[in-house]
C-alpha cells in the first residue's frame, strides 16, 4: 500500500501564533468548555460554595449558606456545616455546633493563618476521600493540626477494621500517623476515647500472655539492633525464639 503525503506550505510564525492565539481564544486547554470571555464572567459570578456551579439567586437565608445552591448533596452537606460567619466575612468551612471555629482556610485568608493551618488551605485536597477539596464539604481539625472532611474521618472510624484481626491504623491519623484526637464537642471524641481503652486492654493482656509463655526474657527485647527492642507487644506476633 502507498500513501500519498502532501505537504502544506510552511506557514509565518506571525500567522502560526495568530492561529494558535484563536485557538485559545475559541476555548480549552485551560478552561475547558468556556471562551475565555465567558470563563472571565464564570470566576467573577456567585458560585456555590460546595459544588462550584453558577448560582443567580439566593436559595437560603442563613448568611454561611448564602452561596449553596440547592441540590440534594449540597444541602446535605449545609446540614451538619456549621452556621458562623467569620470576621473576615467567609463562611466557617468547619461543622455544625463546633465550639471553636475552624481557622479560615479560604484563598484570601490562608496566608494569614498558616501557623494554625499548618500551611494547609481549602484548596487542598482531603487527604482520605481524595476527590473533593477541603473547601467543598464540613470539616475538621484534629489535635495534630491537619484537616480532613468529618464525613470522611467518620466514616474511616465507623469502619474499624475489616478483617478478623483487630488493627488500629484507623485511629491514626493519614498523615502523620499520630493518635487521632477529635475537639471535646465532636462525636468522634467519644468513639476514640472508647478505642483507645480498647486498645490499652488489648495491649495489657498481650504482655500478660508474653509473660506466661516466657517471651519476655526473649534476649532480642535488650538488643538495641533488634527490631523487637523494648517492644513486647510486637515481639508478641513474631515467631518464638526456638521457631526462628
Amino acid at each position: 500500500f502507498f500513501f500519498l503525503m502532501i505537504r502544506r506550505p510552511p506557514r509565518s510564525t506571525q500567522s502560526r501564533s495568530s492561529a494558535a492565539s484563536d485557538v485559545y481564544k475559541r476555548q480549552i486547554p485551560y478552561h475547558l468548555g468556556y471562551t475565555c470571555d465567558q470563563y472571565t464572567q464564570y470566576k467573577l459570578a456567585r458560585k456555590c460554595r460546595y459544588c462550584d456551579i453558577e448560582i443567580k439567586k439566593v436559595f437560603h437565608k442563613e448568611p454561611a449558606f448564602k452561596d449553596v445552591c440547592n441540590s440534594a448533596e449540597c444541602v446535605n452537606k449545609m446540614r451538619y456545616a456549621c452556621k458562623n460567619v467569620k470576621d473576615c466575612g467567609h463562611p466557617c468551612g468547619g461543622y455544625s455546633n463546633e465550639k471553636r471555629c475552624l481557622p479560615c482556610f479560604t484563598e484570601d485568608c490562608a496566608q494569614q493563618n498558616q501557623l494554625q493551618l499548618k500551611e494547609q488551605t481549602g484548596e487542598d485536597f482531603c487527604n482520605i476521600c481524595w476527590t473533593e477539596p477541603l473547601q467543598q464539604a464540613p470539616s475538621i481539625q484534629l489535635q495534630c493540626g491537619h484537616i480532613f472532611h468529618i464525613q470522611c474521618i467518620s466514616k474511616r472510624v465507623e469502619t474499624k477494621w475489616v478483617t478478623p484481626r483487630i488493627f488500629f491504623s484507623f485511629c491514626l491519623c493519614p498523615l502523620c500517623k499520630a493518635w487521632m484526637e477529635f475537639p471535646e464537642d465532636s462525636t468522634l471524641h467519644e468513639h476514640l476515647l472508647g478505642f483507645k481503652k480498647m486498645h490499652s486492654e488489648i495491649q495489657e493482656k498481650a504482655v500478660q500472655r508474653i509473660k506466661f509463655e516466657g517471651k519476655d526474657k526473649d534476649p532480642r527485647l535488650n538488643d538495641p539492633n533488634s527490631p523487637y527492642y523494648n517492644n513486647i507487644c510486637l515481639l508478641y506476633t513474631s515467631p518464638s525464639p526456638r521457631d526462628s
